[in-house]
């Protein structure tokens, strides 16, 4: 432990010394092309032995970090031996994360057979540590998380929930129905993906729910949408609601003034065969030639 705590800062005070040296070469540089001929010259002598020092460093650096990484491994197993699996698993990120392609195997191995892993390599790819950025993977190991009983991972997908990342909402609002069967804490989450992104999906979903006149979810509905947002995809779902509690003359209120949209026009065609109050919306918009050709015979018919 004292060994690798030793690599570490030698690492860190390495790093800060070629980034200085980095900084203060560009620096030179700069002054460089102000500088007359022979100044000029003496400098580029100075900066070529600083690159060649800066270049020094950044492999010595190279050489520790992969010293390091070994450290991390071989500690890692000694865990495992000794039954210590927690403390393993913490050393075997950190080698994965400098980049070990040895341990992050072992934990993409391992991870269905302990939610600790899972856990961790959610924060490596939500990091980048070690392994490409990916926020969808992350969030997925940390719903994984989340399924096997572990609740330590909602803090981190509730982070995300809050800067309004879709794929992090959308598996909480599966999860809470799916896992928990608990409809009214998905419809916090439903909601979001509505107010958001008017999320077809999410509609759809408040529609199902919707069909149980009883349903707290239904009164949510209205009261945040239907009463509230005058957009298409909103109030179509409430007219199929509406049409869907027998409230034909409601509902084709609201369809009518929604005509323009081919999707609108594709349900009331769909539904005028068993609906006589649609036959005579789709009659009249015949008619008057609006949104079909004008066909007086077949407005009659």
């Amino acid at each position: 432990m004292q060994l690798i705590a030793f690599i570490d800062n030698f690492v860190a005070e390495l790093e800060s010394k070629s980034k200085n040296l980095e900084q203060h070469i560009q620096h030179q540089q700069q002054i460089q092309k102000k500088l007359p001929l022979d100044l000029s010259q003496e400098l580029e002598k100075n900066l070529h032995e600083k690159s060649i020092k800066h270049s020094r460093y950044e492999r010595l650096i190279a050489q520790l970090v992969e010293s390091q990484s070994n450290l991390y491994f071989d500690y890692a197993h000694l865990q495992l031996v000794q039954g210590k699996q927690h403390d393993a698993v913490n050393f075997m990120v950190d080698a994965a994360s400098l980049g070990m392609s040895h341990a992050l195997d072992w934990l993409q191995t391992e991870k269905n057979n302990f939610t600790y892993i899972q856990y961790k390599l959610a924060g490596m790819y939500e990091r980048g540590a070690g392994v490409k950025k990916d926020i969808d993977y992350a969030i997925n190991q940390y719903i994984e998380v989340l399924i096997a009983g572990d609740k330590s991972s909602l803090i981190d997908l509730n982070r995300w929930v809050d800067q309004y990342h879709r794929y992090a909402i959308e598996r909480l609002a599966d999860y809470y129905e799916e896992y928990e069967k608990d409809a009214l804490k998905a419809e916090q989450y439903h909601q979001r993906l509505v107010k958001k992104f008017y999320s077809h999906t999410s509609l759809d979903w408040y529609y199902q729910q919707s069909l149980d006149r009883s349903s707290p979810i239904l009164q949510s509905f209205v009261n945040n949408f239907a009463l509230r947002d005058n957009s298409v995809v909103i109030q179509f779902t409430y007219a199929r609601i509406l049409f869907a509690h027998s409230e034909i003359d409601k509902s084709i209120e609201t369809m009518s003034k929604y005509v323009g949209e081919i999707f609108v026009r594709k349900w009331l065609e769909k539904h005028e065969s068993s609906c006589p109050q649609i036959r005579f919306q789709l009659a009249k918009l015949h008619a008057i030639g609006l949104c079909y050709s004008k066909n007086i015979d077949l407005a009659l018919s």
